[in-house]
């Protein structure tokens, strides 16, 4: 189903789901773990066991210093974690414009709160809508032990599913600030990741039909000004330390 690149980068892989590459990365504050190492292996599998990831999630990350304590010999700590992954529906609905019209139709089944809301109100952690947005939608759930955010977002025609979960805060007022943080920081991300897909989109389009040599650097200055006016430097360091696409196979094998 997917091809992995686990290379030197912390938060940007190149994912290949379903035959398409794409380019994904984590929240700020957030470590992916390594699956090619066993103890981190067991890790992932041990959070998509609790949490009830559906499939099998392409990134499983964790707070960074509870991470790097770990990885040094301390205990495991992890009060935040997250994954990035296919979510819980038929491969047939998650290609094309099968993608977005999933991702409305279950944005139009769920009731709208505001964070304060949510937070005011723990109870059976059935989700409300948060934050919607032109190709992707966040909402959120609570009960008296978990606080979980999750998007459903639609990259490059794929329906993804991207959640995080930590525990809520002793105050209302607390857990709806870390609502708004959580469900910010994976609006961030998500447009980062929509800059990069779209610009390798259009660099598969020159290289596929290659226009002159001038129009070529025109317009890689012109992605380059674009890219970094609309998400800034980070996008910008995330797309120059994704691998190569063309270096993965564009069907997966087996598939």
């Amino acid at each position: 189903m997917l091809v992995a690149g686990w290379g030197g980068s912390a938060r940007a892989e190149t994912i290949v789901v379903l035959g398409r590459p794409l380019e994904l990365s984590v929240p700020q504050g957030f470590c992916r773990l390594d699956p090619a190492i066993p103890r981190e292996a067991a890790l992932t599998q041990s959070i998509a066991r609790d949490h009830a990831v559906p499939g099998r999630p392409f990134l499983t990350f964790v707070d960074c210093q509870a991470l790097e304590a770990w990885r040094a010999g301390g205990p495991a700590r992890f009060g935040r974690v997250g994954w990035l992954g296919l979510p819980d529906v038929a491969v047939d609905s998650m290609k094309g414009a099968w993608g977005s019209g999933y991702i409305d139709g279950v944005k139009e089944r769920l009731p709208r709160h505001s964070a304060a809301e949510i937070a005011a109100t723990p109870g059976s952690g059935e989700p409300a809508l948060l934050i919607e947005a032109p190709r992707y939608f966040i909402q959120a759930s609570m009960t008296p032990a978990q606080l979980k955010v999750t998007a459903l977002v639609n990259i490059a025609g794929m329906a993804l599913a991207f959640a995080t979960v930590e525990a809520p805060a002793a105050t209302a007022d607390e857990t709806a600030l870390r609502l708004v943080e959580s469900a910010g920081s994976l609006a961030a991300t998500i447009g980062e990741m929509f800059a990069v897909n779209d610009i390798f989109d259009d660099v598969d389009v020159l290289s596929e039909n290659p226009p002159n040599e001038g129009a070529t650097i025109i317009t890689i200055v012109a992605v380059a000004f674009s890219l970094l006016s609309f998400i800034g430097v980070r996008a910008m360091w995330l797309l120059l330390r994704a691998p190569r696409r063309r270096s993965w196979p564009l069907v997966p094998p087996g598939v």
